[in-house]
């Protein structure tokens, strides 16, 4: 999650859904059991995601007159050609 100011971004701790119903990721999908982190995710990780998706996403508001101020939290795949964004929530 970030907290943007119109002009900048503060960034939280990474963390991540755990979405499985059972232990050991067994049983359905729900909306989100829980979320869990880990410092190794984070260091690795928040540098591509601040310059792929943050940074450009508060560029681009802040271009068309529409500086976001608030809490936003992108919908995150990691892939092999780094961080993707599935969705934007606010």
């Amino acid at each position: 999650m970030h907290v943007l100011s119109g002009k900048d971004a503060v960034f939280f701790p990474a963390s991540r859904d755990y979405k499985r119903l059972g232990t050991g990721n067994t049983g359905p999908n729900t909306g989100g059991m829980g979320a869990i982190t880990s410092a190794e995710f984070g260091r690795f990780w928040m540098d591509g995601i601040r310059e792929r998706i943050a940074n450009p996403v508060l560029l681009a508001l802040r271009e068309r007159g529409s500086p976001f101020v608030g809490c936003f939290y992108p919908g995150i795949m990691l892939t092999r050609n780094g961080p993707m964004a599935l969705d934007l929530n606010a």
